[in-house]
C-alpha cells in the first residue's frame, strides 16, 4: 500500500467507491475510525502497523476543516496523532477536506 485514508463515517462509502473506480484497492487502504472521543491511538497504531510501506496517511473529511472531527475540540488529539505518527516511524499524517463554502 502506498496510501492510507483515515476516515469517520458515510465519507468511507464515497472513498471506497473511488478507489474501485480508479482500480487502486492495491495501491490505497481506506481505515476507518469509528470512535473520536477517546480517540483511539493504540488501536490505529495498530492498524496502520499493518501498512509499513505507506508512503502517505491522510485524514480523509467530508466537512470543511473547521467542523466535525477536525473541529477546535479535536485540535489536540490531531496534534497529539501527528506526534505519534513521527514516534512511530510513521509519515506525517496530513488532512483533505472539502473547503467551506462561499457566503
Amino acid at each position: 500500500m502506498k496510501r492510507v485514508i483515515l476516515c469517520a463515517g458515510q465519507v468511507y462509502y464515497d472513498l471506497e467507491a473511488g478507489r474501485a473506480e480508479r482500480k487502486l484497492e492495491n495501491d490505497v487502504a481506506i481505515v476507518r475510525v469509528e470512535q473520536l472521543y477517546p480517540f483511539p491511538y493504540d488501536e490505529l497504531r495498530a492498524e496502520l502497523a499493518k501498512y509499513p510501506n505507506a508512503k502517505s496517511v491522510v485524514w480523509a473529511q467530508e466537512e470543511p476543516k473547521k467542523t466535525r472531527a477536525r473541529s477546535t475540540k479535536s485540535a489536540t488529539a490531531w496534534k497529539t496523532l501527528s506526534a505519534k505518527a513521527k514516534n512511530c516511524l510513521m509519515p506525517a499524517v496530513r488532512a483533505a477536506h472539502r473547503q467551506p463554502s462561499a457566503i
